[in-house]
């Protein structure tokens, strides 16, 4: 009734900031130990990929915040708070579909050492999963048919399965353009706020500290062989999400729609610290206050 608050979209996202650095914590904290998840909460708070988009308003940063607990809830083995996670995603923005077939592989593979459970078993959750899922979101489906004759975007009714089709067909997991250069449009690419294959872009939304400690990270599993079990639970949402990012946005990479999957990358290249100098822990941190 009071109109248009920047002053309380704010605090929104400000909200859900907050939610997105404890959820790191608490996941990074599960998979590592406590350290690793104070270093991953630090890394992801000083993303300006977090600070940006949230004063945009746009709705990434709650996607980004929403992750780690589908993540951290399917390792707990707590089924049924990550189905109603990943139907809020759903309902939040269509780019969490793409994170759906790696949240049904976790739940196949989440099998407890202590107490096995049967691959039937395990593959009955996923089963129930996605019904589940499909339950909470059928009603925002009907919504978007009725009222904007489409799913994904308006009037795409009967059509979504056709493009689906073309896309597999004629760009399977490559990166260009499937369209010829004459059907492009030469200003399209302007409204792209932030793409992927621009460094000084990437730079700008990533900072330095990131980049910085993911490629570290890599270095040390090649020099120190250390590889932790369950960082299956980051790497396989990152490692399905990329090529499905890829074939469905045809061009319009944009960095604020991998958002899902930063905060999974942020705690992978936190372990890196632990193989930095003492004397350079200082340094990232005023890196990352600066960014």
């Amino acid at each position: 009734p009071g109109g248009v608050s920047d002053d309380l979209a704010q605090i929104y996202m400000a909200v859900w900031y907050i939610v997105l650095i404890f959820g790191t914590y608490l996941l990074a904290k599960t998979i590592y130990d406590e350290q690793l998840g104070l270093y991953s909460a630090f890394i992801i708070a000083t993303m300006p990929f977090i600070v940006s988009f949230s004063i945009l308003f746009f709705i990434d940063v709650p996607i980004a915040a929403v992750t780690p607990y589908l993540i951290y809830f399917i390792i707990k083995r707590r089924y049924l708070v990550a189905c109603v996670i990943m139907g809020l995603m759903f309902l939040l923005k269509e780019n969490s579909y793409l994170l759906f077939p790696a949240a049904c592989l976790l739940l196949l593979i989440n099998s407890n050492n202590s107490q096995p459970v049967s691959f039937l078993k395990r593959f009955l959750h996923v089963i129930l999963f996605s019904i589940l899922v499909l339950v909470i979101t059928l009603p925002n489906f009907k919504f978007k048919l009725d009222n904007f004759h489409g799913i994904l975007v308006p009037h795409d009714r009967g059509a979504i399965f056709a493009t689906v089709s073309k896309l597999l067909k004629t760009s399977y997991l490559s990166l260009h353009d499937m369209r010829k250069p004459e059907e492009r449009k030469p200003e399209e690419r302007n409204y792209l706020t932030s793409p992927l294959l621009s460094f000084p872009t990437f730079l700008k939304y990533f900072g330095l500290l990131f980049p910085s400690l993911f490629l570290w990270r890599l270095i040390s599993i090649l020099k120190y062989k250390d590889f932790h079990l369950m960082e299956v639970f980051l790497i396989i949402p990152v490692m399905i999400y990329l090529p499905l990012y890829f074939i469905a946005f045809q061009g319009w990479w944009e960095i604020r729609y991998l958002a899902p999957i930063i905060p999974l990358l942020s705690i992978f290249s936190a372990k890196g610290i632990r193989y930095l100098k003492t004397w350079i822990s200082p340094i990232i941190v005023v890196v990352g206050l600066v960014m």
